[in-house]
């Protein structure tokens, strides 16, 4: 079926169940609903819609992952970046999904399955230790653990429940999440590294103190990051607002109803 067709089946079914939709503010794939719940649905029981911030969805697209690719998704369940990255590398690609616990890797399963995914590898691991793989990954993404302060709007109980130096110890994590990805990332290839938190620590110093350790390792301009969006952004919305002058991509909670997000996009150079 065309995409096309997809999208107004998908809304025609919708909208007899009594859900409203809009569109996305962001990017053209995306749409908001309202009136009901889309996981009781049809297109969700057969896996033509997932439920993902819109901010979240443009991580996994700042990866730019191209058909063929050897990808690594270190930081993976529950699994709502994974499965784009999978689609991106189609059949003769290799995306390898990791999480620690087991528990995580079995609803990722059971989310794939309900997407039809197949080409994808789960994998359970310490990604704040030395990585098991012999082979580097052109596409590398660490959606590290975080204080969660980006989606406040939608979780104000995160203010009650950080503590005084959580920051700190997430920082510590965060950076050796961060190396340990490095080591794996092939020459001229690209690493996203992102949270869903407002906090420097957890963003922009993590960035800055992997980079202090790894002279080979360097930020994608923002010209190039902006280009990996360019074709899926809403009509009128230029890429190059949401990056910084080190190429660093964010989301501000609010400004288009999207949690806070950051993006730090490096390479190695050969």
């Amino acid at each position: 079926m065309h995409e096309t067709d997809r999208q107004q089946e998908i809304f025609s079914t919708l909208e007899k169940g009594g859900l409203r939709i809009e569109p996305g503010r962001l990017l053209r794939s995306a749409f908001a609903v309202s009136g009901g719940s889309p996981a009781r649905t049809e297109p969700f029981r057969k896996g033509w819609i997932s439920i993902q911030d819109e901010a979240s969805q443009a991580i996994s697209l700042l990866l730019d992952v191209h058909a063929g690719d050897h990808v690594l998704d270190l930081c993976a369940a529950p699994g709502g970046k994974t499965a784009p990255l999978v689609r991106a590398a189609r059949e003769k690609g290799l995306v390898v999904a990791a999480d620690r616990h087991e528990h995580r890797l079995r609803a990722m399963r059971d989310q794939f399955e309900r997407l039809g995914l197949r080409n994808v590898r789960l994998v359970e691991l310490d990604a704040t230790q030395a990585l098991p793989f012999s082979e580097k990954f052109q596409r590398i993404l660490v959606d590290a653990p975080c204080s969660g302060t980006g989606t406040l709007a939608r979780h104000p109980e995160i203010r009650w429940r950080l503590e005084l130096g959580q920051l700190a110890e997430l920082h510590r994590l965060q950076v050796a999440m961060l190396t340990s990805a490095a080591c794996q990332l092939a020459p001229g290839g690209r690493l996203v590294y992102s949270t869903c938190s407002i906090e420097a620590e957890e963003n922009e110093a993590v960035v800055a103190d992997v980079l202090a350790g790894d002279r080979t390792l360097r930020r994608v301009s923002s010209s190039e990051a902006a280009r990996a969006l360019l074709s899926h952004l809403v009509e009128g919305t230029a890429p190059v607002e949401f990056f910084d002058g080190d190429g660093q991509f964010s989301t501000a909670p609010g400004e288009i109803l999207t949690d806070g997000f950051f993006a730090g996009i490096l390479t190695r150079d050969s």
